[in-house]
């Protein structure tokens, strides 16, 4: 379900559709910054709510980190 760097991608969460984008930048001290970000909508009467899940990686752990962003995302549940 999950995309890598510079890339976006739709995957289904806990029966609800997700658009992700992953992306990546450079800071001066921290390195090289990855950031996995999935968004959905929710509708509660006449007010539509954007749900957001954001998980950051460092990018020499990129690999190691994404598995566990993956199992963060994987196992949350939205309730209508």
């Amino acid at each position: 379900m999950r995309g890598r760097s510079g890339s976006s991608s739709t995957g289904e969460v806990g029966g609800r559709e997700f658009v992700g984008a992953d992306l990546a930048f450079v800071d001066g001290e921290a390195g090289t910054v990855g950031q996995v970000h999935w968004f959905t909508a929710q509708k509660s009467n006449d007010v539509l709510d954007v749900v957001q899940i954001t998980g950051s990686y460092a990018g020499a752990r990129k690999e190691t980190d994404y598995g566990t962003i993956d199992g963060v995302v994987d196992s949350l549940r939205i309730n209508p």
